[in-house]
Formats: structure tokens, C-alpha cells, sequence
């Protein structure tokens, strides 16, 4: 249920990318290496993203990938906006973790 959640809430807040999205895009598709740094960032960020509850995963989602308010993931999850501050600061500590250690095995 809080996945049909967030997917529907991020169908009604989606937009049209920026133009400079575009343009970095573009820059991206030119560049191999640079593409190949933002694939493995994205995979290793779709990755950290498996080690959260199924909650935390939700609410980092609608908060900082969607850029949803507090006030709304709240509402959209059925939850307070106490609760929903407190898991993503843990789901970003477990994230920020994760990453730290996915990038130092790496080099």
C-alpha cells in the first residue's frame, strides 16, 4: 500500500525537467567517464535505498527524491509529521552509511 502511496503522489507532483537538466544530460552522453560515475552513483544509491524499511524507504522517497513537505508525506502516509522527520533522518544516517562504506570498498 505505501509503494501504490508514493507512486501516486509522485504521478501528481511530476514535472517537466529544467532545461539545465537537458544541457547536463547532454554533456553526460558526450563524456563516457563522466556517464559511467553518474551510473554507478545512481546504482549504488538504488542500492543503499534496499537496506531501508519498507517505511523509511518510503518517506526518504517522497521527501527527498519527490521533494514532497513533511506536512504532505504525513498526509500521504497517514502518520505525523514528528514520525516522518524521525525516519528520514534515520533512513538518511543508514543511507549515508551504506554509501560511505559501497565507495571506500570501491577504492
Amino acid at each position: 500500500m505505501t509503494v501504490n502511496v508514493c507512486h501516486d503522489v509522485g504521478r501528481k507532483r511530476r514535472v517537466s525537467a529544467p532545461v539545465e537538466d537537458a544541457a547536463e544530460l547532454s554533456a553526460l552522453s558526450a563524456d563516457p567517464q563522466r556517464t559511467a560515475i553518474a551510473t554507478e552513483r545512481r546504482r549504488a544509491l538504488e542500492m543503499s535505498l534496499r537496506v531501508l524499511s519498507e517505511k523509511e524507504r518510503a518517506v526518504l522517497v517522497l521527501r527527498d527524491l519527490e521533494g514532497l513537505s513533511t506536512e504532505e508525506v504525513a498526509r500521504a502516509l497517514g502518520t505525523t509529521e514528528a514520525t516522518v522527520r524521525s525516519q528520514v533522518s534515520k533512513a538518511r544516517v543508514k543511507v549515508g552509511d551504506f554509501l560511505e562504506r559501497y565507495f571506500r570498498r570501491r577504492t
